[in-house]
């Protein structure tokens, strides 16, 4: 064999090799995909199982107060339990440690409530000095 086929055979090869390196990039990529797709699925059927679980009534605070709410309730519920204006205050759920309180809107997007969790309604438009 002549100069030229040697360096056919030896592209051939490598073209070769590489093809194999891409292969088995491929196979891994798709490993991970099932491996995803794997956890979607369960936490999908978590999903299912905490929406059929019994809602348990939960002790909160509002404005220090205590109150007992569900676990699975809405800031519109809160801002009616609470007895907050929400034309007046907004409500906010504190935050422990670092970090800024959370705004709970007035409107039925869900929310979950933890045991003891506190809340406080702050007036909307505080001008401080005025």
């Amino acid at each position: 064999m002549n100069n030229s086929g040697k360096e056919i055979d030896q592209k051939i090869d490598g073209d070769l090799e590489r093809v194999k390196a891409d292969l088995e990039h491929v196979r891994e990529a798709e490993d991970l995909l099932k491996a995803g797709k794997e956890h979607l699925k369960e936490d999908l059927e978590k999903l299912k199982r905490d929406e059929h679980q019994p809602k348990k009534d939960e002790v909160i605070f509002i404005d220090g107060k205590e109150y007992k709410s569900r676990n699975l309730t809405t800031g519109k519920a809160l801002y009616i339990l609470g007895s907050v204006d929400a034309q007046s205050y907004d409500l906010y759920e504190e935050v422990r440690g670092k970090g800024d309180d959370k705004f709970v809107a007035d409107n039925d997007e869900p929310i979950h409530t933890y045991d003891c969790e506190r809340f406080y309604s702050a007036q909307k438009n505080l001008n401080p000095g005025g």
